[in-house]
């Protein structure tokens, strides 16, 4: 049965966006009825007057849920768990009766912000709108956004905020990194990462994206890839 408190919540995204395949992720999760409108970036609707009614600043992912407005998905991902799960997902998913777990969930999401998801949007930005390979300079900064990304696993148990099931900080990190897997790139060398992305698909999240999203897959044969490997 779907979640629905008032069948309100409308979804802006972009299918090609890390940070809207995560939340769209977590609305598959909590089964949350909701409203999925799609932006093409690559055509320019994230820049239409009436697209910038919604995101002045026309930036995605964006969600509007009984008048409230919030963009920045790591501000979603947490208002969804803390409105939609119940008492079971959220202290899984946010750590909500443990304070400790909780702090280090922020710490991650924070970590994706400021340090993981540029160099991976970077890396990706070319190949998504213009079908180029990124630069020299753009591949470097995702090897050093990998290996910090694996020291903080490895410095851990099994997920990134030291629980022992995945939480929304898992899912944040888990959908830039999906993209790198679908491009081929060589993850191997990060072993403590490549764990963790072997227990996440044997974890109780259901990770793969939706049907009725495009295929990431279909994304790649798209780009018309060269080579088997594109680890720069």
């Amino acid at each position: 049965m779907a979640n629905n408190k008032g069948n309100s919540l409308i979804f802006y995204m972009f299918e090609l966006n890390t940070s809207c395949r995560a939340v769209y992720i977590l609305i598959e999760e909590l089964n949350i009825e909701a409203t999925i409108q799609k932006i093409d970036m690559r055509k320019g609707e994230h820049l239409t007057d009436d697209f910038k009614q919604i995101s002045p600043l026309g930036q995605l992912p964006v969600m509007i849920d009984n008048g409230l407005k919030l963009s920045e998905s790591s501000a979603i991902l947490c208002y969804l768990v803390e409105q939609y799960g119940n008492e079971e997902q959220q202290n899984k998913l946010m750590g909500i009766n443990d304070i400790k777990i909780r702090a280090k969930i922020q710490m991650a999401l924070y970590f994706n912000v400021s340090r993981f998801y540029k160099p991976v949007a970077d890396w990706l930005r070319p190949q998504i709108f213009r079908g180029s390979r990124p630069t020299e300079g753009e591949c470097l900064k995702l090897k050093e956004a990998l290996r910090q990304l694996n020291s903080l696993i490895k410095s851990y148990s099994k997920y990134v905020a030291g629980s022992d099931e995945p939480t929304v900080a898992d899912i944040a990190l888990f959908s830039s990194v999906s993209f790198l897997q679908v491009l081929n790139y060589n993850l191997l060398q990060y072993n403590s990462l490549w764990n963790w992305l072997k227990r996440l698909k044997k974890s109780s999240l259901e990770l793969p994206i939706g049907k009725s999203l495009i295929s990431l897959q279909e994304w790649q044969e798209e780009l018309n890839a060269k080579s088997n490997e594109n680890d720069c």
